[in-house]
């Protein structure tokens, strides 16, 4: 039996579905995946901590101090209202628009830690090395001075301002591969009663000329 040369084809219509119904498969598959994407951002866009209730009354030092719950460490969300330390983390937005870094904060009395501008002069200056970092590029102003390997300072670099009487100091630990750490660290003596020790990324010395600015508008709504 012999066949039409018309049935031994496929006709061009039938190509032309087939092609239309693959372009609206991968149309509805790219719509799906934008959809899944906006969404997983949206889910993990993080917000600045704010000042509001519910509020947690705590006196460290003499002083007095509202903190909001949420601000709290896990650590010394107890019910004792007078403390010897107070471990906080916020959501900390260093610029307008930019993405919020989480910090964690140290208060407590002076004589516990000592301000990390002293430290520069007195510890840390006796045990630089001969080297300098510059890469990766250091953020502009600091000079980043690596420590000696003995009595505990491995793999650490001071970061500081060498042009300031009162120089921005701060100690960062290498962690290789560890990039979201929070691996340095920076101490205050933010009042006569209370030092502030800041824990956060070494990406977040980039803000170093508005850090200090920055966190002393969340301390000073705590009443510290």
């Amino acid at each position: 039996m012999s066949h039409s040369p018309k049935s031994a084809q496929t006709s061009p219509l039938t190509f032309f579905n087939l092609a239309a119904t693959a372009l609206i498969l991968l149309m509805a598959g790219l719509g799906i995946a934008y959809w899944l994407i906006a969404n997983a951002k949206q889910e993990t866009k993080l917000t600045p901590s704010t000042y509001a209730p519910p509020f947690v009354q705590k006196t460290l030092a003499g002083t007095r101090i509202q903190v909001p719950e949420a601000w709290l460490n896990r650590e010394t969300q107890s019910g004792r209202q007078d403390v010897e330390f107070l471990d906080l983390k916020l959501m900390v937005q260093f610029e307008p628009g930019a993405q919020p870094s989480e910090l964690s904060l140290h208060l407590a009395p002076p004589g516990t830690s000592q301000p990390s501008a002293i430290l520069l002069d007195s510890v840390y200056a006796l045990r630089f090395t001969s080297k300098q970092l510059t890469p990766p590029p250091p953020p502009p102003g600091l000079i980043g001075k690596p420590l000696r390997a003995e009595q505990g300072f491995q793999n650490e670099t001071v970061w500081y301002d060498p042009i300031s009487p009162r120089p921005f100091a701060a100690k960062c630990l290498d962690l290789g591969t560890s990039n979201n750490a929070a691996n340095c660290l920076r101490t205050v003596q933010f009042s006569p009663r209370i030092m502030v020790t800041y824990q956060f990324n070494e990406n977040e010395l980039v803000h170093w000329r508005k850090f200090d600015e920055t966190m002393q508008d969340y301390l000073s709504a705590l009443g510290v």
